[in-house]
C-alpha cells in the first residue's frame, strides 16, 4: 500500500526571533564542494569538513561551529598539496578522544582512502586506511552516529574493483571485509553504513548487473555478514539510504517509475512493513530526502515525520533545495531554494544545542564565480511548551518541563483501552527506560521520567498503542 508523505515540524515561539537566514559558510577563493560534519547534535558536533578546489587540484579543509554565536569559521586546511584531496568524512573517536578526517585522495598515484587525527588543535601525519594498487574511492561512514562510541566499533567503508568493503577505524591496521563483492558484469556503488541497530550494522547499496539496476542490503556485524538481499528491482532505483525512523533502520531511495523521479521509503526494511512515496502525483523530479535522525514517524490517520528535513527539486532542468516547507519560522513559508549549481550535494545535520537542537541545511552555489557552500538553519526541538490534549483522540504530548533537569513528566491520551508500550531511547535507537507497558484502559496518564543516572543530551520517547505509534523528543542539561 503506498501512501503519501507528509512532513511536520516540531516548532516554538521561542526560536522566531532567531534569524533563519541562508548564510554563506565559505568564502574562498576556490570552488567549495562536499560539505560533511561530526557527530549528532548531543555529541560534539562542532567540527566541519569540505574539499576546495583550484586549478587541477583540491584540498581538504576543517572548521567549527560555535552554537551560542551560532557562527561558522574555517580554523585550518587538512591537506596543502597539488594532489586531488575529495570526499572528506568525520568520525569522533571515543575511544581515543580525537577527531578522524577521512578523505580519497591520489597522492600515490592512484585512488586511497586516508586519514589524519586531530587532537588538542593538532593534526597528525598522514595514515592509509586502504592504499592498495586499486582504486580505493567513496568512503561512507554513519550519518546517523557517525562512530562516537567508548568502544572500538567505528566502521567506514570503501568501493573497490566494482565491490565493497569495510574496515573498523579503532583497529587500524586491521584487514578489510567485504560486504558485497562484484565483477566485470556486476557493480556496486551508492552505499549507505549505519547502525549499530538492535545489534546488527546494516548496509545498503546500488547493485548493477549487465546495466539493470537493483538496491540491496545486508546486516552483519562489520565484519561477518549475512546474506544478500534485494529490496528494490523496478525501474531506475539509485540513491539508497539508511535512516532512522521511529528509532528504526528504513530505507529511503529515489525511482522513477512513474514517470517522473520520486522519493521512496520503505519502512524497516529488513521486515518490510510499507512503501511510502514522498509525491503522490509528481509532476516534477525529486531526489536525495535526507531527514535530521532519528526521524519521528507518526502513523495515525495521516503520516507525519517531526524532523527538519530536505531534499532536492529539479525543475526545467533548474535544481531546487527543499528545507522543511512547514519550518520552525513559518508554518506557511515555502522554503524551495534556487540554486545555479546543477550538481549541488546536499547534507543536514544537528550542529548544537541551544533552545533547541540547532540543524541545519547545507548546500553549494554559485557566487562571484566560486562556488561556496551555504546553509540554512532550523530548530528541531520543542522547548517548554505544554500540548493539550483531548480525551477523545490518541494523544503523546510534549514533556514538561523541557529542557529538564533530571525529571521532568510524559502524558498521554487513550480513547479507548489498548495494550500499550511507552519507551524511552536514546539517540542511536538504543533503549534507555521502559516507563509503561501493558494493558490501560480508556483515559489520560502521566508518567514520571527521571534521567539523573543519564548524560545531558536530547532523548526519544516512543508510545505505541494499537494501530496509533507516535514517538517525540526531550532536552536533559545538567
Amino acid at each position: 500500500m503506498n501512501r503519501i508523505l507528509f512532513f511536520v515540524s516540531l516548532f516554538t515561539g521561542l526560536v522566531c526571533a532567531q534569524s533563519f537566514q541562508i548564510k554563506q559558510i565559505t568564502n574562498l577563493d576556490a570552488d567549495c564542494r562536499n560539505f560533511a560534519k561530526s557527530g549528532p547534535a548531543t555529541y560534539d558536533p562542532r567540527y566541519f569538513v569540505f574539499e576546495a578546489h583550484t586549478g587541477s587540484s583540491s584540498n581538504i579543509y576543517l572548521g567549527r561551529y560555535y552554537p551560542l554565536a551560532d557562527s561558522f569559521a574555517v580554523i585550518t586546511n587538512v591537506t596543502n598539496d597539488n594532489f586531488i584531496n575529495i570526499n572528506p568524512k568525520l568520525v569522533i573517536s571515543g575511544l581515543l578522544d580525537s577527531l578522524f578526517i577521512i578523505y580519497q585522495t591520489n597522492k600515490n598515484g592512484n585512488w586511497d582512502i586516508a586519514y589524519k587525527v586531530y587532537v588538542y588543535d593538532q593534526l597528525s601525519t598522514d595514515h592509509y586506511i586502504a592504499n592498495t594498487s586499486m582504486d580505493e574511492i567513496n568512503p561512507i561512514v554513519s550519518l546517523i552516529d557517525p562512530g562516537y562510541s567508548a568502544g572500538e566499533n567505528q566502521y567506514i567503508s570503501y568501493e573497490k574493483g566494482n565491490s565493497v568493503y569495510t574496515k573498523n577505524i579503532n583497529l587500524l591496521p586491521t584487514a578489510e571485509s567485504e560486504v558485497f563483492h562484484g565483477d566485470d558484469s556486476t557493480k556496486y556503488d551508492q552505499v549507505s553504513l549505519e547502525g549499530p541497530f538492535i545489534s546488527k550494522m546494516f548496509v545498503t547499496a546500488r547493485k548493477i548487473v549487465n546495466g539493470k539496476a537493483y538496491i540491496v542490503y545486508k546486516q552483519g556485524d562489520a565484519d561477518v555478514w549475512g546474506n544478500e538481499h534485494i529490496m528494490v528491482a523496478a525501474g531506475n532505483c539509485h540513491n539508497p539510504a539508511i535512516q532512522l525512523i521511529n528509532n528504526l533502520p528504513c530505507l529511503t531511495f529515489t525511482n522513477d517509475i512513474e514517470g517522473k523521479s520520486n522519493i521512496y521509503i520503505i519502512e524497516r526494511f529488513y521486515q518490510p512493513v510499507d512503501t511510502i512515496k514522498l509525491i503522490e502525483n509528481p509532476l516534477t523530479d525529486y531526489d536525495e530526502l535526507i531527514t535530521q535522525p532519528p526521524a519521528a514517524l507518526q502513523k495515525y490517520n495521516n503520516l507525519n515525520i517531526g524532523n527538519p528535513y530536505t531534499y532536492k527539486v529539479i525543475k526545467n532542468d533548474s535544481l531546487f533545495i527543499r528545507v522543511s516547507k512547514f519550518d520552525s519560522q513559518n508554518l506557511l513559508a515555502d522554503t524551495l531554494i534556487p540554486t545555479k549549481v546543477a550538481n549541488s550535494s546536499l547534507y543536514l545535520g544537528g550542529m548544537g544545542i541551544n533552545n533547541g537542537e540547532i540543524c541545519y541545511t547545507f548546500w553549494e552555489d554559485s557566487l562571484d564565480g566560486r562556488i561556496q557552500i551555504f546553509a540554512k538553519k532550523e530548530i528541531g526541538l520543542i522547548v517548554n511548551v505544554r500540548d493539550d490534549y483531548s480525551h477523545l483522540s490518541f494523544v503523546l504530548s510534549q514533556n514538561y518541563p523541557n529542557p529538564f533537569n533530571p525529571s521532568t513528566v510524559i502524558s498521554y491520551s487513550l480513547p479507548k483501552a489498548s495494550n500499550i508500550k511507552l519507551i524511552v531511547y536514546n539517540t542511536i535507537g538504543q533503549t534507555v527506560k521502559v516507563l509503561e507497558i501493558g494493558f490501560k484502559n480508556a483515559g489520560n496518564y502521566s508518567v514520571n521520567f527521571n534521567a539523573s543516572n543519564l548524560p545531558s543530551g536530547i532523548y526519544f520517547y516512543q508510545l505505541d498503542a494499537g494501530q496509533y505509534s507516535q514517538v517525540k523528543k526531550m532536552l536533559f542539561l545538567k
